[in-house]
């Protein structure tokens, strides 16, 4: 009897730790291995680093991490200091995931601190030499509880941040301006 009870208990923990070996190898290759592997594979831009975007006193830094085609990273936003009637500026963290597909790219930042409501969009065109972020943010805008949208531009340098703000290119109102939609008809 004690032999069968000892088959039994070997049976399960020998098949228990196979499980845990075959899912840490799975989890290893398509983390490791396949990360690696596009990687060295990807032939785009590299859009990682410090983005900066100021307009009308207020202030962003976005911290972008790329791997391949994946960004990640933390979105930092300073509103102008007459936001608050109390004189106190609210710094409001977000976290970042997006990717990048030729020179388009599309971010999703979400509030980093859960007991507070913030959404932000964007979808990015890389333009000249590379360091400009140039395109459209939607967002969620707690002050007149509305999704809002602007042509928003951020660069590498926060000295051309700084020299853009509160401007907006006058091709950018065209470029970024939704466009009256036309019905489409299924064919019959």
């Amino acid at each position: 009897m004690t032999g069968t009870y000892e088959t039994i208990v070997i049976s399960v923990l020998s098949g228990v730790i196979t499980s845990v070996v075959v899912f840490s190898g799975v989890r290893f290759f398509e983390k490791v291995l396949v990360a690696w592997f596009r990687q060295i594979t990807y032939r785009g831009i590299e859009v990682a680093g410090s983005w900066f975007w100021r307009s009308h006193g207020a202030q962003a830094k976005l911290e972008i991490k790329q791997f391949a085609n994946k960004i990640s990273g933390i979105y930092t936003y300073v509103p102008p200091d007459d936001d608050d009637e109390n004189g106190a500026t609210e710094i409001k963290i977000y976290t970042v995931s997006g990717e990048i597909k030729d020179r388009f790219v599309q971010l999703t930042m979400n509030s980093a601190d859960p007991k507070r409501l913030g959404v932000l969009s964007y979808v990015l065109e890389v333009v000249g030499d590379g360091n400009e972020l140039r395109g459209c943010c939607i967002f969620y805008a707690t002050n007149n509880h509305e999704i809002s949208s602007e042509s928003e531009s951020l660069f590498r340098s926060d000295k051309k941040a700084k020299s853009n703000d509160g401007q907006v290119r006058e091709d950018s109102q065209e470029d970024y301006k939704p466009k009256e939609s036309t019905a489409i008809s299924a064919p019959n």
